[in-house]
């Protein structure tokens, strides 16, 4: 009866350290599996943080290009209001040339000592007319090349990624 007794207790003991080892496997299973879950989580948090600073970044760096587009086209009218302006100098520079032409038509019929004064006077200012006519075309080529060369600066295609 003592040696039953005996085996069933063994019995029991062995059973109860069957269930203590897959109650411990499993545990440490579980235990993994929160690993697990625990690391995805952190990357998966990682990479989402990760693209919305991207995506921040991005959304700054249009921000700017924007900006510099919008500057960009200010400069753009600005430059052609300049043209502009300089376009009328020089056609009335051209105007006023053609009226000293005239006058220098008329005063051939005019005293000839009385002429001479005249025409060096007039030759004076036409002189002057067509020097301030070629710094004034100057001024626009010179502005419309730096107009061309900002927008070769701020061409996309001219930009090294």
């Amino acid at each position: 009866k003592l040696e039953a007794q005996r085996h069933q207790l063994k019995t029991t003991v062995n059973s109860l350290k069957e269930q203590f080892y897959q109650a411990k496997s499993e545990l440490l299973d579980s235990q993994i599996l929160l690993d697990v879950q625990r690391d995805a989580f952190t990357y998966t948090f990682e990479i989402e943080e990760s693209i919305r600073h991207q995506r921040l970044k991005e959304e700054e760096e249009l921000k700017s290009m924007k900006e510099k587009m919008n500057n960009m086209y200010e400069a753009e009218k600005k430059v052609m209001e300049i043209i502009e302006a300089t376009t009328e100098k020089i056609e009335t520079a051209k105007f006023s040339i053609l009226i000293v032409s005239d006058e220098i038509t008329e005063l051939k019929n005019v005293h000839p000592s009385a002429i001479k004064s005249t025409l060096q006077k007039l030759s004076m200012e036409k002189a002057k007319f067509q020097d301030r006519l070629a710094r004034l075309a100057e001024r626009r080529d010179g502005i419309k090349l730096k107009l061309n060369k900002l927008e070769l600066q701020n061409d996309p295609a001219n930009r090294s990624v």
